[in-house]
C-alpha cells in the first residue's frame, strides 16, 4: 500500500477531514470524540497546517505543524512545531512515521528549525527516527504556556547546526 501525503491549512479543512482526524486521535488517545473536539476547538489555529496520510482513502496518519516562536540562546527565530503525531495502530510497522518526517522536513524551509514535541513515552518510537531526518534531541527545553510541565515533554529539532545553543525555549500551546 502506498501513503498519500497532503498538508491542508487547517482554515481550508473540511469537516469531513478534521472529523476523521478526531477519530484517528481517539483511536491512540482514548479520551472520546466530545474532549477530542474540545481540544481541538481551544487550541486549533487557522494558520495551522494539518498534515495527513491516506492509504485507500483510509486516513492513517495526522500531525498538526504550527508555527512558534523559538528562543536559541536568546535570538528568536521562527520555528515550525510538530505536534499530535500519530500513524494508526495497524500501520505503524510501515515506516509511514518515517515518510511523514521526510515529508515535513523536505517541505519546511531548509533554514527554519523543524521542533518535534511528544510526550517522553513515544521518544523511543522517535529516536529511531533522528539521523535520516536530521532531527536531534534538545535536552530540558523550557517549554512556556503549556499544560505539561517542560519535564514531561520530549523536545527534538533540526536546523540548529549554526547554534552552539546552550538554552532553548519556545512559545505557545502545544497540548
Amino acid at each position: 500500500m502506498t501513503l498519500q501525503i497532503a498538508q491542508t491549512k487547517l482554515q481550508d479543512a473540511d469537516q469531513m477531514l478534521i472529523h476523521n482526524i478526531l477519530l484517528l486521535k481517539d483511536s491512540t488517545w482514548k479520551y472520546g470524540l466530545d474532549s477530542q473536539q474540545d481540544w481541538w476547538s481551544r487550541y486549533s489555529k487557522d494558520d495551522d497546517i494539518l498534515v495527513h496520510g491516506m492509504t485507500n482513502d483510509k486516513l492513517i496518519s495526522f500531525c498538526r505543524l504550527s508555527r512558534r516562536a523559538m528562543c536559541v540562546d536568546q535570538i528568536t527565530l521562527k520555528a515550525t512545531c510538530i505536534t499530535e503525531f500519530i500513524v494508526h495502530k495497524d500501520f505503524r510497522k510501515n515506516n509511514y512515521g518515517l515518510l511523514m518526517l521526510r515529508y515535513i522536513t523536505e517541505s519546511a524551509k531548509s533554514t527554519q528549525p523543524i521542533v518535534l514535541l511528544t510526550r517522553p513515552e513515544y521518544k523511543q518510537f522517535f529516536n529511531h527516527f533522528m539521523t535520516e531526518t536530521l532531527v536531534k534531541p534538545v535536552l530540558r527545553p523550557d517549554i512556556s504556556k503549556s499544560k505539561l510541565a517542560a519535564g514531561d515533554i520530549c523536545c527534538m529539532a533540526s536546523n540548529l547546526k549554526a547554534y552552539n545553543y546552550k538554552s532553548l525555549s519556545i512559545s505557545g500551546n502545544f497540548f
